[in-house]
């Protein structure tokens, strides 16, 4: 059965992380909206640490070479973090089709219209981990939604990549991934899966669990991309 990226304590008392030192995050019931109550601010790594030792399901810390971290804020008290990275690739293959369609399927390169890429490594961002600490329906993909616009704001107007890629275990759900996959007024904040990412070892670092897991491989073309730009 495919389980919660999350995990979480219950009662707040037994945890003392950067969300849960004053107490219960807040939440609402389902059928309220809630997105424009929904902030992001910057955190620093050993804020985004705590959060994911004490709330990630398999990955309790952050390699120290990253390019953003994030704190979802509901109604001032935080309630998710993201952190956004480099990937650990030079380069990447990606197929589109009009009129938006973007996948890594070889036995689709035929298509009319199917253009292949192979872009740089620097023009990709890992959203390298996603750790919601609130159990309330929806806050998952409305928090996701408003670190992406943040982050292509920001810190992604200096680095302008042409595409978000994160990877979810096969054994999770992601649902706040497949919730901005479907019709969005904001295009840009769609993801499609591509593929899975096959487990594969490394010749240049140590081996650990994640890396023997099977991952759904999520994909979000960007607002500066240059992928389906005229030749």
């Amino acid at each position: 059965m495919a389980q919660s990226l999350a995990t979480f304590h219950g009662d707040s008392t037994d945890c003392g992380c950067p969300v849960c030192a004053n107490g219960e995050p807040p939440t609402v019931p389902l059928g309220i909206r809630f997105a424009d109550r929904i902030t992001v601010e910057e955190i620093d790594q050993e804020t985004a640490n705590e959060i994911y030792r004490s709330h990630h399901s398999y990955m309790g810390e952050v390699h120290s070479a990253n390019l953003a971290h994030h704190g979802v804020y509901f109604d001032d008290r935080l309630v998710m973090a993201v952190t956004y990275r480099y990937p650990l690739m030079s380069r990447f293959k990606v197929y589109t089709e009009p009129p938006g369609g973007l996948h890594r399927d070889d036995a689709r390169a035929d298509r009319a219209g199917t253009e292949k890429h192979v872009i740089k490594g620097d023009r990709l961002i890992e959203v390298n981990r996603i750790c919601v600490v609130a159990e309330m329906a929806n806050l998952a993909s409305a928090g996701m939604a408003a670190s992406q616009s943040h982050f292509l704001e920001t810190v992604g107007s200096q680095y302008r990549p042409d595409l978000l890629v994160t990877y979810i275990r096969a054994d999770h759900t992601g649902s706040m991934i497949k919730a901005l996959s479907g019709s969005k007024p904001n295009q840009e904040l769609m993801w499609t899966q591509a593929g899975t990412s096959v487990p594969r070892t490394s010749g240049n670092r140590e081996e650990t669990e994640i890396n023997q897991w099977e991952k759904a491989r999520w994909l979000c073309e960007t607002r500066y991309s240059s992928l389906r730009e005229e030749n």
